[in-house]
């Protein structure tokens, strides 16, 4: 073999590494570039999930906000409540305690309503009875009234006849009763004056006699 063919077969073998190294760098490089695409597809997906996640936590972060807000506010409505009810439950104590005095005070009332209208009954039935007596006693003193009104009328007649005898009694009479023959006018005299006596007597006022109590003898 010629030296020409020696350094044509070199030609050709060095040329055949250079070539298959060129292609494997260029399948690398084909690689590297299908892998950095791949990088940067992940990469995009992770920055949109990234930003996906960040705007999810951002609305989580405003819903624990907003729900911490609702929660302060249903906290307030709830102290709020509990005041209320607080209040409600002492103005309802109150108001038992109220229902409770009134409730004593008109039953203290009552009683004594009751205890004054037993003691008016009682001063009622002590007048009734009262006023009985009353009656009576008026009932007695008319009696008495009358019976005084007739002794004295009987009296005023005794007094007058009385008198009227006096007056008729003259110095004839004086001296026929110094006769010794005047024993019948010294009798009639006599009746007569027991006849006034008995009468005066009679028609004497005794209370006793006009209630019918028996009078004491003279």
């Amino acid at each position: 073999m010629g030296p020409i063919q020696k350094a044509a077969w070199c030609a050709v073998l060095c040329a055949i590494p250079v070539a298959a190294l060129a292609q494997a760098q260029g399948s690398l490089e084909d690689r590297l570039r299908t892998q950095l695409r791949t990088l940067n597809a992940q990469n995009q997906q992770l920055q949109a999930e990234k930003s996906t996640m960040h705007a999810a936590l951002r609305g989580a972060e405003a819903d624990r906000d907003a729900a911490r807000k609702e929660l302060a506010g249903l906290r307030g409505d709830l102290d709020a409540a509990r005041q209320r009810a607080q209040g409600l439950a002492a103005r309802q104590r109150q108001v038992e305690e109220g229902a409770a005095a009134q409730a004593r005070a008109a039953d203290e009332k009552r009683e004594a309503s009751q205890e004054a209208a037993r003691t008016l009954q009682q001063q009622l039935a002590a007048t009734t009875q009262d006023r009985g007596k009353l009656a009576d006693a008026l009932r007695e003193r008319d009696a008495q009234l009358q019976a005084c009104g007739t002794r004295n009328a009987n009296l005023l007649a005794t007094g007058k006849e009385i008198l009227a005898a006096y007056e008729r009694f003259d110095i004839a009479d004086a001296v026929a009763l110094r006769q010794p023959l005047a024993a019948g006018m010294r009798v009639r005299l006599e009746n007569a004056a027991q006849d006034y006596g008995d009468r005066l007597h009679e028609n004497r006022f005794d209370p006793r006699a006009a209630t019918g109590v028996p009078a004491a003898t003279p």
